[in-house]
């Protein structure tokens, strides 16, 4: 994908992210002392942001504090802090078209895993929540292929300006399973989940 195409789509996203945007700027270029610094003071900034993404998610499970999370939940907070540091938010379709692409950040795989993810789930905090019965690389995978068989309506929706959901009985079958999802009318992935019921 051409530079020029790539930063249109950070702009039509609106991530706000000024460090792909530094990036960018950057690549085919030596770093000097202060673009160092800079660099550092971004990453800086994007962690203190997603510590605070984290802090609120965890706050909906009843546990009030990151430490009371790293110390209940010592190997959840490993993969999670591993993943604030280097997770990057992923356009997981793009329609030249509408020119509105399907993506996911930190916050909403965030959302997804801490809730759906077995591997994940806090206890007993999301027992209402339906779990994947995949593990964590493989949901990814999933999640690309639920977009994929979905692409034409979901641009459809977006190109009118509304969400696109499916859920219910219109929920997406796949593998002996139904699943839930839903897209902002920006194309920002809102959730994405199974459905109780599996098919026999």
């Amino acid at each position: 994908m051409l530079r020029k195409e790539f930063s249109l789509m950070m702009v039509q996203l609106d991530l706000k992210s000024d460090f792909i945007k530094w990036l960018l700027s950057k690549k085919n270029e030596q770093l000097d002392e202060d673009e160092i610094l800079e660099f550092r003071e971004l990453i800086k900034e994007r962690r203190i942001r997603r510590f605070e993404i984290v802090e609120s998610e965890i706050k909906k499970t009843g546990i009030n504090s990151i430490d009371k999370f790293k110390k209940d939940y010592p190997n959840i907070f490993g993969e999670i802090y591993s993943q604030v540091l280097l997770f990057e938010d992923e356009v997981l379709s793009y329609d030249v078209k509408t020119r509105i692409p399907v993506y996911w950040d930190f916050r909403t795989f965030l959302h997804i895993y801490l809730r759906h993810c077995v591997e994940l789930q806090l206890g007993n905090t999301f027992e209402g929540k339906t779990p994947f019965s995949y593990n964590k690389k493989d949901i990814r995978k999933l999640l690309l292929i639920a977009i994929k068989q979905l692409d034409p309506r979901i641009q459809e929706k977006l190109s009118q300006g509304l969400d696109f959901r499916v859920y219910g009985e219109k929920a997406l079958y796949f593998n002996g399973n139904y699943y839930s999802l839903r897209i902002e009318p920006s194309g920002r992935l809102d959730s994405f989940y199974p459905n109780e019921h599996l098919i026999e």
